[in-house]
């Protein structure tokens, strides 16, 4: 029970970390699309040669998406913030969730509603506009005052 207990912590510092480059790579993007974030419905096809490592859409939590990947399909375990589609960063509060762990398929896209009803509450993983990937719950995104909407 241990070693298992290090492996899911250790799986789940990895999603974040995957999390964490998945961020950098729209941060990229959007730099080189006049501060523009990608289309929701083509986030991952728009990031793929920023992230230029595949794997890197496969969280080590998801067995699923990842023998999905090892048959050659597109998966993602994370999903982008659909609020967020298009928009400029410049327009963004910092504190916003930019992409979620959450396996809604290549190029998924949802919100707070979608992480609730597929994820449980206790492995929430989350980025934010300003580079943070973290762990998050409900109560924390409360106390730090995370949101889902892009406004300032």
């Amino acid at each position: 029970p241990a070693m298992a207990k290090a492996k899911a912590k250790a799986n789940r510092v990895k999603s974040i970390h995957n999390m964490g480059q998945i961020n950098r790579a729209l941060q990229a993007y959007a730099q080189d699309n006049d501060g523009k974030l990608p289309p929701a419905d083509k986030w991952c096809d728009a990031i793929m040669r920023e992230v230029q490592v595949p794997i890197l859409f496969v969280s080590p939590q998801d067995p699923e998406a990842k023998a999905k990947f090892e048959r050659g399909e597109k998966v993602s375990s994370y999903a982008f913030n659909a609020a967020l589609a298009g928009k400029r960063l410049f327009e963004i509060a910092p504190n916003t969730v930019l992409v979620f762990e959450c396996n809604l398929g290549w190029n998924g896209t949802g919100g707070l509603a979608d992480l609730r009803k597929n994820v449980p509450p206790d492995q929430w993983n989350i980025s934010t506009i300003d580079g943070a990937a973290m762990q998050a719950d409900p109560n924390m995104l409360q106390r730090r005052r995370i949101q889902w909407k892009p406004e300032r």
